[in-house]
């Protein structure tokens, strides 16, 4: 009996041993509680914290009496970034980079945290992450108007390899006459060869019966640049060239074309408002085409890890369309989504 007493012993020592030198940050608010886990981000005057037991909290950052990282994290102080390990005493917080340089800071003085995303060639961890935005308008009375539209974005990132799967539709009928008749498809694949470079090989495909536009087919390369890319969001930039395939009324013509796509995110409140806006410009060369641009931006209110509110501005805008039609469609979108 005695020693399994002693087994025992020893084997809860070494279990608080090694719970307490884990790697893990600590968050200690203003009435002592104290968590452990991982600090998301921290933006607009909140902290959104990880952990395992409780999932991720959502609190203010005045009601943070200490803040320590076991990681590097980027802090913005004011209009300077400073990339280190917090070690927080009290309301006194110390950022210590990777050569050992410490600087001292309030707090209260802490604009926003971040924490880097590996985007490096070499990273190995597998993602697939895919969001679903619904909006449906149905009007009767002095006139009967239905009006859908669906947007769907897929990303799989394993190692440097990305593959990215957009989906658009939009569709509208007023007094039992279709009058928007929209698809849009995209697939991009990009290939991280140095830090956040990457090469970009896509394809889209776009169709709008109502402008007489039969078909649209895009096939390019581009070279691309992820800016940024953490906790609080990501930018990245794309410039290349496309070969364009498109029927318009029954004609068929094949053009080259220029190619410029921008993709943003930011967290205005992690994990809760998250500002988007994407948008893509084709410069059609030797024709009367001109540029096609399409885009959208919105934002959402994310109500869980699964469920979100959102609002939306799409426009589709040709500077020479066919004969007859509008230059700019323009589609205001209030909905839900799903991120799963």
């Amino acid at each position: 009996m005695k020693n399994q007493r002693q087994a025992f012993a020893i084997a809860l020592a070494v279990f608080m041993l090694s719970t307490s030198t884990s790697h893990a940050d600590t968050i200690v608010m203003t009435n002592g509680d104290r968590a452990s886990g991982t600090v998301v981000a921290v933006a607009g005057g909140r902290v959104a914290f990880a952990t395992e037991l409780f999932g991720t909290l959502d609190v203010a950052l005045d009601d943070v009496a200490s803040l320590t990282t076991d990681a590097p994290v980027n802090v913005k102080v004011g209009g300077d970034n400073v990339t280190g390990q917090l070690a927080s005493t009290g309301s006194a917080v110390e950022i210590v980079d990777a050569n050992g340089a410490r600087t001292d800071i309030a707090l209260s003085d802490i604009a926003s945290i971040s924490v880097p995303n590996d985007t490096s060639a070499a990273a190995a961890d597998s993602s697939w992450v895919s969001t679903a935005d619904l909006s449906i308008v149905i009007t009767n009375g002095n006139s009967d108007t239905q009006s859908a539209s669906v947007r769907t974005n897929s990303v799989y990132a394993h190692g440097p390899y990305e593959h990215q799967l957009t989906i658009a539709v939009d569709q509208e009928e007023a007094e039992e006459e279709t009058t928007r008749d929209q698809y849009d498809i995209g697939y991009d694949f990009r290939y991280f060869f140095r830090d956040a470079w990457y090469a970009a090989a896509n394809v889209g495909y776009f169709s709008d019966k109502i402008k007489e536009v039969d078909r649209r087919v895009t096939v390019g390369a581009a070279i691309g640049h992820r800016v940024w890319d953490n906790s609080l969001g990501a930018l990245s930039l794309e410039l290349g060239a496309s070969q364009v395939f498109e029927s318009l009324d029954g004609e068929s013509d094949s053009n080259p074309a220029a190619r410029w796509a921008l993709q943003y995110n930011r967290w205005l409140q992690p994990e809760r408002f998250e500002l988007f806006h994407n948008h893509e410009l084709l410069k059609i060369i030797g024709s009367d085409r001109g540029e096609v641009l399409t885009s959208s931006t919105g934002l959402r209110m994310h109500i869980s890890d699964t469920w979100n509110a959102n609002i939306r501005t799409d426009v589709q805008h040709e500077t020479k369309p066919q004969p007859g039609n509008g230059k700019t469609d323009v589609t205001y979108a209030i909905g839900v989504g799903i991120t799963f």
